[in-house]
């Protein structure tokens, strides 16, 4: 029979989804005087490792995969209303973690959870434009581009939850909480060319006024569910 108290070492998979307030801080601010009318309105994220119970505590080591909704087949327009430039947007980041986690209510088959952590990495945002003729002749000399930059953060999380066993010794996980994730400089991955001009490999990337550092903002409320696979 299935207790808490013999759920010392297990496997762990969970998924979240949350608003965004990234805004088109991706895309917006690096495409010159092109204007979107699109911006994503949800942050998917997952996380897979490892838990250790012992008591009232717990510890899980894993990885943290964040990535708001993808924005494919943008159109980008000038002031006039014309369409300069057809986008995909997309975002990507994983970062190992690690939470610390409390059970202030236990039960043998139940407990409640509350976990506090922090996960760190890469997150790349890879835009790629497709010039129309009247982008072509807006802006001489660019072609088709994609490009890549690549930011590192700290990204600090915690969640309330409850637990409880599904089946034989797997546990199923369902929680709410909170994600701080702010990314305040990226570099670029690649050198090209683009609407706001040329780009090195290993430059700061800014946006289009050339003097400021390009920002990302995934901070957010966030539900989940997961489930959890002990060693008994």
């Amino acid at each position: 029979m299935f207790k808490f108290e013999k759920a010392v070492v297990g496997s762990y998979f969970k998924g979240n989804y949350g608003p965004s307030a990234l805004g088109k801080g991706a895309y917006g601010d690096s495409s010159d005087d092109i204007e979107f009318e699109d911006k994503p309105t949800h942050i998917l994220g997952g996380e897979f490792g490892f838990i250790l119970n012992a008591g009232f505590m717990g510890l899980t080591l894993g990885a943290n995969v964040i990535s708001p909704e993808n924005m494919l087949g943008m159109k980008g327009k000038n002031s006039s209303g014309d369409t300069l430039a057809r986008v995909d947007s997309t975002i990507i980041g994983v970062l190992p973690s690690v939470h610390l986690e409390f059970y202030p209510y236990l039960h043998d088959t139940y407990r409640m959870v509350i976990s506090l952590g922090a996960a760190t990495g890469n997150l790349t945002i890879t835009n790629r434009y497709d010039l129309t003729s009247d982008g072509e002749t807006a802006y001489p000399g660019v072609k088709d581009y994609t490009e890549e930059v690549m930011g590192n953060a700290v990204l600090f999380e915690g969640f309330v939850g409850f637990e409880f066993n599904l089946v034989d010794s797997v546990t199923l996980l369902a929680d709410v909480g909170y994600r701080y994730f702010t990314l305040s400089e990226f570099k670029h991955q690649r050198s090209v060319t683009t609407v706001d001009g040329d780009v090195s490999k290993g430059d700061t990337a800014y946006e289009s006024d050339g003097s400021t550092k390009r920002k990302v903002n995934l901070n957010g409320a966030f539900v989940g569910v997961g489930l959890r696979f002990f060693f008994l």
